[in-house]
């Protein structure tokens, strides 16, 4: 692993067990190729994250001096954006009660307030928002009089006053990929009903511990686990709910079929950030152990390949059908027209032509490499401690 990398586990191990000042220290002493690192950090949202690390430990002078200016700037940068982000969120929040509206922050909104110690440690690219599907004609006016408009390929967001509000209205975004309500089985109603109360929420309610836990996991899993700082949501969220119902839990997730995307982070959570979770976790599966390409792609997870499309190809896997599973594998590699434009937004008119075949060749891609994972041999020893 690049010590780049292992630099930047240190530090978000750090979050959960502030006792690693040695071994960052150490890793700084070894040297580190400043670029790559920072480009690291920003791949995976982590700028904020890695200054506030730095000045803890009161390391910033073992930086170079642009290096700490520039993870300065990002700090405030991203402490600014989320303080006017979140005072949007309110003004929202505020229009949506007097309207009669229900509305619930998840994903970052949720957190960034709640669950880490500084509001520059965790940036926010937009605000997502869970909505009923059934208030939705009237709350699209309630958005527009606050002056945000939809953008032209995402109807469900809405720009405006600098701020991106991302409205869903099921978890497994199923309004886009149609085939995904054969994978999982997320009852919306269920959610609401059990949402709870929260002073950390800025709309005064949240979803409940067990589907905030399962939303950020399906989550990771939908992005294929390709950024470390969702990660970190997780891990401070358990480390913050340690007293989690787990028998609930695990009950939860097998109603959501959510076993598998659960259990993958949870074994990189003990496995990479050293947490400490209860044992057993291959009762999450339940009667369905992981096939043989599960196995291979949560090593390639916990090795830090990059897993490209694997996320959506492991939701096929968790279908209640060959035949759903097949149904969302197409559609995942060939979506409809609108969904293709949102994925390809450049190019104009014409972007569709070109934009199917280089899905095609992107797909047979990351077929091809998932496949090459089974002929890679096992080191010696090498297994998922369980």
């Amino acid at each position: 692993m690049l010590p780049e990398k292992r630099l930047i586990l240190a530090q978000l191990r750090f979050f959960c067990q502030p006792d690693g000042e040695d071994e960052i220290g150490g890793l700084l002493s070894e040297g580190v190729d400043w670029g790559r690192y920072l480009d690291m950090c920003e791949a995976h949202g982590l700028e904020g994250a890695a200054y506030y690390v730095f000045r803890k430990l009161r390391l910033t002078g073992s930086l170079p001096g642009e290096v700490v200016d520039y993870l300065q700037w990002k700090y405030y940068q991203i402490a600014a954006r989320n303080i006017y982000l979140m005072d949007q969120l309110r003004r929202v929040v505020a229009a949506f009660e007097q309207a009669g509206l229900s509305l619930l922050p998840i994903k970052g909104a949720s957190l960034v307030e709640a669950i880490y110690p500084s509001v520059g440690t965790r940036p926010m690219n937009d605000v997502d928002l869970l909505v009923k599907r059934e208030q939705w004609p009237m709350a699209a006016k309630v958005l527009r009089r606050l002056g945000y408009s939809p953008l032209r390929w995402f109807p469900n967001l809405f720009s405006g006053n600098g701020v991106v509000l991302d409205v869903h209205f099921d978890l497994a975004g199923a309004d886009r990929i149609r085939s995904r309500r054969y994978a999982v089985s997320i009852e919306s109603d269920k959610l609401w009903a059990e949402a709870i109360s929260s002073a950390d929420s800025p709309a005064g309610r949240t979803l409940s511990e067990t589907d905030t836990l399962l939303c950020l996991a399906l989550h990771l899993q939908k992005h294929s686990f390709s950024r470390l700082i969702w990660f970190l949501d997780l891990a401070l969220f358990l480390r913050q709910h340690q007293h989690m119902d787990w028998p609930g839990v695990w009950n939860r997730a097998r109603e959501f079929n959510l076993t598998k995307a659960l259990y993958f982070v949870l074994c990189y959570l003990r496995s990479v950030f050293g947490l400490q979770l209860p044992r057993g976790m291959e009762r999450a599966l339940g009667a369905k152990p992981l096939n043989l390409s599960e196995r291979r792609s949560l090593r390639a997870l916990l090795a830090g390949e990059d897993m490209g499309l694997v996320g959506d190809i492991l939701l096929a896997f968790s279908a209640n059908s060959p035949a759903g599973g097949l149904h969302l594998l197409a559609e995942t590699a060939f979506p409809r027209r609108q969904i293709m434009s949102q994925i390809y937004p450049l190019g104009g008119r014409y972007a569709l032509l070109w934009a199917y075949p280089y899905r095609s060749l992107k797909v047979l891609v990351e077929a091809f490499r998932l496949f090459s994972w089974f002929f890679k041999p096992m080191r010696p020893g090498e297994a998922l401690r369980e």
